[in-house]
């Protein structure tokens, strides 16, 4: 499957009452990009999760500039930034595909409805994409529920490979559900 890293894409129709737009918050020190996971900002709209995040409000499926322009990413800097906007599936039910990649770790059936944090990794500026990707899985609570591989031609259970996920720690739906069946 290659080591393509691209955050969450979604899997399947998305609400279009989901879709909620946000300001991208001016002081958050990292750039936001397609893919990524959105928090809720105290200060100030939405920014990029970083591994220990509960308070995610959906994935980043659209940016807006401060001329009101589509975006590839909102950067890092605040100078930059400011005036931008996330479009964001806030949809707590979506299903979406995420990469799994870990050298020495496969992914296995018996790890579908585990839970597993993300590796936030750098995105693309050139595609806009996250650089968002899995690489184990728990018992705990997480950030994504694994809900099995995604139906692509080629793809296996392995050390690299596409897996079907849904937000587990989502702020308009609580992190309740078991891990298992």
């Amino acid at each position: 499957m290659g080591t393509a890293k691209y955050g969450l894409k979604v899997w399947g129709p998305q609400n279009p009452d989901a879709i909620r737009e946000f300001v991208v918050d001016p002081d958050s020190e990292s750039a936001l990009y397609i893919g990524d996971i959105a928090i809720a900002v105290t200060a100030e709209g939405v920014a990029q999760h970083v591994a220990t995040n509960t308070v995610n409000v959906g994935v980043v499926v659209g940016l807006i500039d401060a001329n009101g322009l589509p975006a590839n990413y909102a950067p890092a800097a605040a100078a930059s930034k400011a005036g931008y906007k996330a479009l964001v599936n806030t949809d707590p039910n979506q299903t979406y595909v995420m990469h799994w990649y870990h050298a020495a770790t496969a992914l296995a059936a018996t790890d579908v409805f585990n839970h597993a944090d993300i590796v936030v990794g750098t995105g693309n500026t050139t595609t806009g994409l996250s650089g968002s990707y899995i690489t184990a899985v728990g018992s705990g609570t997480a950030t994504v529920q694994v809900l099995g591989l995604a139906p692509i031609q080629g793809n296996a259970y392995g050390s690299d490979c596409e897996v079907l996920v849904k937000l587990h720690e989502h702020l308009y739906g609580a992190a309740t559900q078991a891990n298992g069946v």
